[in-house]
């Protein structure tokens, strides 16, 4: 594992933000800069060819596992930093990835020109595949127990046996979409939680299939995209938003973070830490942290409690962190990096890992 000494872990107290206090929040980073140690510099899992759009710990913590855009995956081990599998689907590109909860099972969303696409089921350790299913999936994960994958596309949820890749149940709905960045079941299983976008924007909704074929709108219309993780439990939704263009953001304002209970349908917390602009989130495993990426190489760890900053990460700007993940004891933080270039995502990316003090 090579050693990235331009990135450095800060701690900072900083309280829940309004517009007003940007600037003294700001003031009060600086200052805690000067009076902190930061953390260790970060080690890195190198060899990727493309960005991860996906990153994954397996429960013990010994093992990561990445899935890039363009169609491989890698699982190295922890301790030696050294890669233990691998594989390449050849043709298309990556969507989604996700790990079961008992690491045994790697499903990845693959697109590929002229086709509906296919969800790959694959053995996570060796990389071997299991099953295919051909279907487009907008958004896909495993149930809290692991027993069953669901893929959510526009017109329905499709949920099949994760072992044997056997269709169990079809809802249908009417609503129409162009994707669904984001699933996950809420705690008692009866209602699924989805981020839907199309061209132009995005927005959260819920889904109680077993009830109504209608989706609840949870926030209004955004003139930009989604970035979103769901508690272990079900019961908070993190939802941070990365705006492309010049344009203001059409309801919130500038909100970068706001925390929303799923079941009540209603906003809990908002952040609004500089910079705004939000490029990964994800819940640590108790639910007791958030990490949040922003533009511009910077990583907060979060109290999600009481909505204050606890550590800031610094990092190079020429590199876009695109997904970001826990271990399960919370001691470890992954960050999937690439380098972003104007016309594509070819220049290689790489993970980074950091060690965090317990909270």
């Amino acid at each position: 594992m090579h050693q990235q000494p331009a990135w450095t872990v800060v701690i900072v107290l900083a309280s829940l933000m309004s517009g007003s206090s940007a600037a003294r929040c700001a003031a009060e980073e600086e200052a805690a800069k000067r009076q902190a140690p930061p953390f260790n510099a970060p080690t890195a899992l190198t060899g990727l060819s493309s960005r991860p759009i996906g990153i994954a710990f397996f429960p013990d913590a010994r093992r990561l596992v990445a899935a890039e855009i363009n169609a491989k995956i890698k699982v190295w081990e922890l301790t030696t930093g050294r890669p233990t599998a691998s594989h390449d689907a050849g043709t298309g590109y990556f969507t989604g990835m996700e790990l079961d909860p008992t690491g045994t099972l790697l499903a990845v969303a693959r697109k590929e020109s002229g086709s509906a696409g296919q969800v790959t089921v694959l053995d996570a350790s060796r990389l071997t595949v299991r099953y295919t299913i051909a279907t487009h999936a907008s958004g896909l994960s495993f149930s809290p127990d692991g027993k069953t994958l669901s893929i959510a596309r526009s017109g329905g949820l499709y949920t099949y046996d994760a072992v044997t890749g056997r269709k169990i149940t079809m809802t249908e709905t009417k609503l129409r979409f162009d994707g669904a960045s984001s699933i996950a079941f809420t705690k008692n299983r009866e209602a699924i939680a989805l981020v839907l976008w199309q061209v132009d924007g995005a927005w959260v909704a819920l889904w109680k299939p077993a009830t109504d074929d209608k989706l609840r709108r949870l926030t209004g219309y955004m003139a930009r995209t989604y970035r979103t993780a769901f508690s272990p439990n079900g019961e908070v939704l993190v939802v941070g938003a990365y705006q492309k263009t010049d344009q203001r953001y059409s309801d919130d304002g500038d909100v970068a973070l706001s925390l929303f209970d799923p079941v009540k349908e209603k906003r809990i917390a908002v952040f609004q830490e500089r910079p705004l602009d939000v490029t990964a989130v994800a819940f640590s495993n108790d639910g007791r942290r958030v990490a949040s990426a922003h533009k511009g190489g910077v990583v907060r760890l979060w109290d999600a409690a009481n909505q204050r900053v606890t550590a800031v990460v610094k990092g190079s700007k020429d590199w876009q962190i695109t997904c970001v993940a826990f271990s399960a004891d919370g001691r470890l933080l992954a960050a999937g990096t690439g380098v972003e270039k104007e016309y594509g995502w070819e220049a290689g990316g790489q993970v980074l890992l950091w060690r965090l003090k317990s909270p």
